[in-house]
């Protein structure tokens, strides 16, 4: 049998165009993968912060006295200004997953349920943290008309 170099040549050519656009693929898959990895972390990291900050929102320490009620308001100003400080990065986080599935990455609907949870950990937080917010203003007026009233009561027991 000849020897055809032409024809050998070909085939490793065509043996290693095939590998290189294997390398190619699997080059772009552990991209993706990669990709989804970050995010995943990410988003766990987003959610077990959104988790301890849900804590701290919840508190149900209404406050003694008047002075008390205003730095539990300070104290929870300061985590507001936290919260919307942090909210760039769970946003940011939510951003990511949209656009791995925009994308087109193979693990599209387990991106998909993470960013539900995300956004909804963080839409409950928010909302908790509004609520607790209010709750703290209401007592600090509760508290101040509590005090308005004694000092009336008493005002009106020394004059008597």
């Amino acid at each position: 049998m000849p020897f055809h170099g032409t024809n050998l040549q070909a085939q490793i050519e065509a043996q290693f165009s095939e590998l290189q656009l294997l390398a190619s693929q699997r080059s772009s898959r552990l991209g993706e993968s990669l990709k989804l990895f970050w995010f995943l972390r990410e988003a766990d990291e987003v959610a077990e912060w959104m988790r301890n900050q849900t804590t701290v929102a919840a508190s149900e320490d209404y406050g003694r006295d008047v002075e008390h009620v205003e730095l539990l308001i300070q104290t929870f100003d300061s985590f507001l200004s936290s919260l919307d400080a942090s909210g760039r990065r769970v946003t940011s986080c939510i951003s990511t997953g949209h656009a791995l599935i925009a994308e087109g990455n193979p693990e599209c609907e387990r991106i998909q349920v993470k960013l539900d949870e995300t956004q909804q950990l963080w839409e409950d937080l928010r909302e908790l943290a509004h609520a607790r917010q209010e709750v703290n203003h209401s007592s600090a007026s509760r508290i101040r008309i509590c005090g308005e009233v004694y000092e009336h009561i008493l005002l009106s027991v020394c004059l008597s």
